[in-house]
């Protein structure tokens, strides 16, 4: 009997069935590890509280959101903290604070009552000051290592040495200033009760042109096209400063109704302003001749007048605050963009001005 071909019929079956089983080896590729995209934001807005007594502060509102993109999901924190100074430096502001202001690396608070402006870093812990000044409201820099410094009932700017924290001169202009633009190495100022604006050089530290305006002058404004804006309470309006021909042109548009706390807003490059009639704020394009005006928010559930108003110039949410009925505590309405309130929380005081590092 022949054995040798059941031998080798069983040796091929056995090739056939492994060739069967590696044939068949799962062609599904190797898992690839997919990552996401985590994005992470930390946001802080400084608050002035004024005070009422001789008792400013600094408060800091501070967000914190998570969004991880593949697995869709975002996570949002916030906290207030208050008396921020106060906690870096173991002592008060000592003064009202009507205005804080960032020059390079360091805050400059604006202490009206006292005539001092206090100086820190970036931590907010204090290293130098001026003093002696005459009821300080507001600082601006002007060029490198030189700010003025503009008054409440001074007829002058003052002019500061950032460096050295020391006064060098002033700069007579008539009546007191109000408020003011840097453009191009020119100081822009506004004169009020003189319906004037001044043109300063801020190199020589002189008055180069003196312009004459309209009454109710309230705000002037730096747009995203250099141009000067000027806003007047005395007719609601804004309108564009410009020269041509060596002559000072203005051309206006009326705001809807009666405004108050207006702001530029350089994100949507668009005004904001409170609507004193019914205490909604509005958004605004305006152009030279034409303001294109529409409902922001309405704010129904404040029964208080809406005081300071800012817009962030990172997103463009919006910052307003009413004082509370019988007490000091100021409450603040954080808003999105499009108009929906974000938060809300309490400072100890009326705030003077929010600001966006």
């Amino acid at each position: 009997m022949n054995t040798l071909r059941p031998k080798i019929l069983f040796t091929c079956l056995v090739i056939l069935v492994l060739g069967i089983i590696s044939g068949c080896k799962d062609d599904t590729p190797e898992p690839i590890l997919i990552i996401p995209e985590v994005k992470v934001e930390k946001r802080n807005v400084l608050i002035a509280n004024k005070g009422t007594s001789g008792d400013g502060s600094l408060s800091i509102y501070e967000t914190l959101s998570k969004e991880v993109r593949y697995n869709v999901y975002e996570t949002f924190s916030m906290e207030v903290r208050h008396n921020v100074y106060q906690e870096a430096n173991g002592e008060k502001l000592g003064g009202t604070l009507v205005a804080l202001t960032q020059i390079d690396d360091k805050y400059y608070f604006v202490l009206q009552d006292v005539g001092k402006i206090i100086v820190t870093d970036s931590s907010f812990r204090k290293v130098g000051e001026f003093s002696g000044l005459k009821s300080p409201s507001q600082l601006y820099k002007v060029a490198k290592g030189k700010a003025y410094v503009s008054s409440a009932t001074a007829e002058y700017l003052t002019i500061i040495d950032l460096e050295d924290y020391k006064t060098t001169g002033v700069i007579g202009t008539g009546a007191e200033v109000t408020h003011a633009v840097v453009k191009d190495s020119f100081f822009i100022c506004l004169v009020p009760s003189q319906n004037t604006f001044l043109e300063i050089d801020g190199i020589r530290d002189s008055i180069t042109d003196i312009i004459s305006a309209y009454g109710g002058l309230k705000g002037i404004f730096l747009d995203n096209n250099n141009l000067v804006r000027l806003y007047s309470d005395g007719d609601y309006s804004i309108s564009t400063w410009f020269r041509s021909n060596g002559e000072n042109v203005f051309q206006g548009a009326l705001l809807r109704g009666r405004s108050a706390s207006v702001v530029y807003s350089s994100v949507q490059d668009k005004f904001y302003y409170i609507h004193l009639n019914d205490n909604s704020i509005w958004e605004s394009e305006v152009e030279f001749r034409s303001a294109r005006s529409k409902l922001f928010v309405k704010v129904d559930e404040v029964h208080e007048e809406l005081q300071t108003l800012a817009i962030d110039p990172l997103n463009g949410d919006a910052f307003t605050s009413y004082q509370m009925k019988g007490s000091d505590s100021t409450r603040v309405l954080c808003y999105s963009q499009t108009g929906q309130l974000i938060n809300e929380f309490s400072v100890p005081s009326p705030t003077s001005n929010f600001f966006f590092p």
